[in-house]
């Protein structure tokens, strides 16, 4: 089964679900195959160190070969990365993956896994840098590791996006990767290259055009469909193949590609995509016919976003995952659906994420987390009716030293709901105000949910209390909520939540006034500085991490890139402002540009090779700060991107905000 994801450009009544998945144990047997597969994982302390929260997990991915008699995963140890493939046995092989940035896995058969990774890269031709994705090959029956495409000339050198796989040709080593051909100055052309997973190397199968934008490719290798999408027309179309001609069957005018191919129906006798949708994920699903028949695809639930589909290694959609605080999920095959129900039952306060499968079903793999549940991987044996722990995605984290997390209500001011998480230390006693970190998510197009936040647990587990608010603007929460923080940055209303969950958990006797600091990261650190700009008494201290400082720069910056008639400049107008039209209601809401109005500390902290906010932007917003005479620090976050890719950045941005915030408003309360 392969996890198919849309990429988004770019979250009083209380729910504290205190129901145990203890009470469950009933409903299936259980077995634990192995506490560990990787040797010289250590033993859990009283209080885990504050490196375990800031390493990267002991485990990463995780997938099961079609077979089941097989699984892999990637490791992160203090000696270094890699790739482990196992059996049920314990019999096991691997490669190091030392100097790669790993992004996922996925089994070809029973000898090949396909690895995924990336690297910040500068090209000629290009304005700034890359972050250039590709994908390697493992042989884990003779332990060779191939890059898959290496030197080939027909490839466009600068491209994000290489290394996905578009199908699998049945009986054979051979897989079809959609690529963009070409060499500069020449425009790239999105193709499709066959290539062989035991030598690495590939030829251009389908040459491609330059508005493709996907491609759906049978088992066989033989085309099924091209999606397209022309900037300077606006015109997006997908068309079949039939013969050597391509038919067009779906055509809209629109300035921003809302429309996406995802797969085929069970049958393969249509086409799976999502209609227009204004909320930037996974919109309305439809079934579009070969003949260009467009029928919608109705599910039994109402009032629901669709955040991920769920699709096999070829394609095929089983179903969606939808969205919500924890995550609930409609298949179109009854036995998944049964199946998956069995595993939320046991574990109903807790979040139950689908993996993987194999291709008959019969055995589920699952990311378990949340309210004292310490991440990590199951396999449920859908004919012995079994869930069995694999592995912990910590090494040094157990269920009683994941802190509480619950769900909260509250009104924002102008009577719109909002949901929040709320991650309280283990020893929460009712009746204290405890000191609090508000901790916006980015994005602003995602949304928290119950699991496990390594930043939020790191300060619950120092005596904090941690909420994330779901603020308007969200996604995740139907198009009308999303569309509502359009125009609201700032000192609009999606800051306004933020604030109002402040004063709900104040209300409530949760929070010490006097103690309270906002960090985030994305745009969650700009909200971190539009909280120290625009309600600078609420705060103690400010903690932004990869922020953005300065909105018209930042859509300037998207302009230099992408050119101007690029559509993810169009989305960001609409989203923020127009900095032709607006520049100075853009620079009202800049924190860069409103320095002077900062009372508390504020810690910077910015990776070098930051492609998505430029690492000038904290360089900006030091230097205004700065030059009002206000307290800032900016910390270099020596090769990181913009996720926080790296184990030893990643701890330094840990102990650095943990420092801060100690000295800012004082110790947790033990």
């Amino acid at each position: 089964m392969r996890r198919h994801y849309r990429k988004r450009i770019g979250n009083c009544k209380e729910d504290h679900r205190k129901e145990s998945h203890r009470a469950h144990k009933s409903v299936l047997s259980y077995v634990v195959i192995m506490a560990s597969l990787i040797c010289g994982f250590g033993q859990t302390s009283a209080k885990p160190p504050l490196d375990v929260y800031g390493a990267l997990p002991s485990v990463e991915d995780f997938a099961i070969s079609p077979d089941g008699q097989r699984f892999a995963y990637l490791v992160n140890a203090e000696d270094g990365s890699g790739l482990i493939i196992s059996d049920w046995h314990g019999n096991r092989t691997g490669t190091r993956t030392d100097n790669l940035k790993t992004r996922g896995i996925a089994f070809n058969d029973s000898r090949f896994v396909i690895l995924g990774a990336s690297d910040t890269a500068r090209w000629h031709y290009f304005r700034g840098r890359t972050e250039y994705t590709g994908a390697f090959s493992y042989d884990f029956q003779n332990n060779k590791i191939r890059q898959l495409l290496a030197g080939n000339e027909s490839l466009w050198p600068a491209q994000s996006g290489l290394g996905r796989i578009a199908a699998y040709q049945q009986g054979s080593s051979d897989v079809y990767m959609p690529a963009y051909l070409g060499t500069p100055p020449a425009k790239a052309k999105y193709g499709v290259m066959k290539v062989n997973l035991q030598s690495g190397k590939g030829r251009v199968h389908e040459r491609g055009k330059s508005t493709a934008t996907d491609w759906l490719v049978n088992v066989d290798g033989s085309i099924i469909a091209r999606e397209e999408y022309n900037e300077k027309t606006n015109q997006y179309t997908i068309s079949v193949k039939n013969g050597n001609q391509y038919k067009e069957i779906f055509r809209r005018e629109v300035s921003i590609p809302y429309f996406s191919i995802h797969g085929l129906n069970g049958s393969k006798s249509a086409i799976i995509m999502s209609t227009m949708s204004e909320d930037g994920g996974i919109g309305p699903l439809s079934e579009l016919s070969f003949d260009g028949k467009l029928s919608p695809i109705r599910f039994t639930s109402k009032d629901f976003t669709i955040d991920r589909l769920i699709l096999d290694r070829n394609r095929t959609v089983l179903g969606a995952q939808l969205s919500g605080l924890l995550p609930s999920y409609e298949f179109f095959n009854d036995t998944l659906d049964r199946n998956v129900a069995r595993v939320q039952n046991v574990y109903a306060s807790a979040s139950t994420t689908l993996v993987d499968t194999t291709d008959d079903f019969s055995i589920l793999i699952f990311l378990i987390q949340g309210d004292g549940v310490a991440p990590a991987y199951y396999r449920f044996d859908a004919a012995a009716n079994q869930l069995a722990r694999i592995v912990g995605v910590y090494a040094d984290i157990e269920d009683k030293d994941v802190a509480n997390v619950s769900t909260v209500e509250y009104r924002a001011r102008d009577g719109l709901k909002i949901t929040a998480i709320v991650t309280r230390p283990r020893n929460w006693t009712k009746g204290k105000a405890y000191p609090t970190i508000m901790l916006p998510h980015g994005g602003p197009a995602t949304y928290d949910a119950v699991g496990f936040d390594w930043l939020a647990q790191s300060f619950a587990s120092r005596g904090y209390l941690v909420m994330q608010p779901n603020f308007r603007g969200s996604w995740g929460f139907g198009n009308a909520f999303m569309q509502s923080g359009y125009g609201e940055w700032g000192r609009g209303s999606m800051q306004h939540d933020i604030t109002d969950g402040l004063k709900r958990l104040i209300e409530m006797g949760w929070t010490d006034p006097n103690r309270v600091c906002i960090i985030g990261a994305s745009y969650g650190g700009y909200a971190a500085l539009a909280g120290g700009a625009f309600t600078p008494d609420l705060y103690a201290c400010i903690g932004a991490i990869a922020p953005v400082s300065d909105l018209p720069r930042m859509i300037y910056d998207e302009v230099y890139v992408r050119g101007r008639d690029n559509w993810v400049v169009e989305y960001w107008k609409q989203l923020i402002g127009d900095p032709r039209a607006e520049r100075s209601r853009l620079n009202q809401i800049s924190p860069a540009k409103n320095a002077s109005s900062f009372k508390a500390p504020v810690l910077l902290l910015h990776g070098s090779d930051d492609t998505v906010v430029p690492y000038r932007h904290s360089q900006l917003m030091e230097s205004a700060l700065r030059q009002e005479g206000k307290t800032v620090k900016l910390v270099r976050l020596k090769g990181e991107d913009h996720w926080l890719s790296l184990s030893e950045t990643r701890t330094q941005t840990l102990k650095e905000l943990h420092k801060f915030v100690g000295v800012s408003i004082g110790p947790g309360i033990p």
